[in-house]
Parts: C-alpha cells; sequence; structure tokens
C-alpha cells in the first residue's frame, strides 16, 4: 500500500451533513464561530493555537514526509489553519515559489497569511 493511501485512508474521511446544517455564507460562518467561541470561553486566537497540537501536528508532518521525495514548487492549502502547515512545508521545502491558502473564513485567511 503507498505511502498516500495510508494517509489517505487514516486522515480523510466522508462527512454528509444535512443542507439545512451546512454553513453557506462567510457571514453565517463567522457567526456559528462567535457563539461556539463564547460557549467555550476560548478567543480566536486561543481556538486557532489548537491547530498546532495533535492530531494536527502528526497530520502536517505526514504530509511534509510525502512532499519530500517530489517537493511542488507551487501549494493550494485548501481549509488553512493559521499557517501551521504552511510553516512546516515552507521551512522544508524551498523550491516553492507560491503557496495559496483558502479558508471558508476571511478571519483565518488573514491569520494565515500574516
Amino acid at each position: 500500500m503507498s505511502r498516500w493511501v495510508r494517509f489517505i485512508r487514516k486522515w480523510c474521511s466522508p462527512t454528509t451533513k444535512d443542507v439545512r446544517d451546512v454553513l453557506h455564507t462567510p457571514d453565517a460562518l463567522d457567526t456559528y464561530l462567535d457563539e461556539y467561541l463564547v460557549s467555550q470561553g476560548l478567543t480566536f486566537g486561543a481556538w486557532v493555537a489548537r491547530f498546532a497540537g495533535e492530531p494536527y501536528a502528526s497530520r502536517n508532518a505526514a504530509i511534509v514526509e510525502l512532499l519530500h521525495h517530489r517537493p511542488p514548487h507551487a501549494v493550494f492549502e485548501f481549509a488553512c489553519a493559521a499557517g501551521y502547515l504552511a510553516e512546516a512545508i515552507l521551512t522544508k521545502h524551498h523550491a516553492i515559489t507560491r503557496y495559496t491558502v483558502s479558508n471558508f473564513s476571511p478571519r483565518m485567511v488573514d491569520l494565515t497569511a500574516a
């Protein structure tokens, strides 16, 4: 079994939601996130800091390892989380000339870009 197959099986699983439970606009996401943060007694920064720990750190290390044998010149990170993966990849792979991030939350994109 290839590394990619093992990676996909470990970290990717299908998610199915009712259409009424899906956030369809950035404003709806911001409202939902703000309500969640208040309910948990967290700031946005404290919530984002959790993405530096497990299981995300192990996942990021696995992605960096997978890129070792054939480093890309450009990366598109879908659903970025504060730049932890970007930092891990860019620190290890200096041939990357373009790194693009996306997220439904403008706050997360701004934080990651910083």
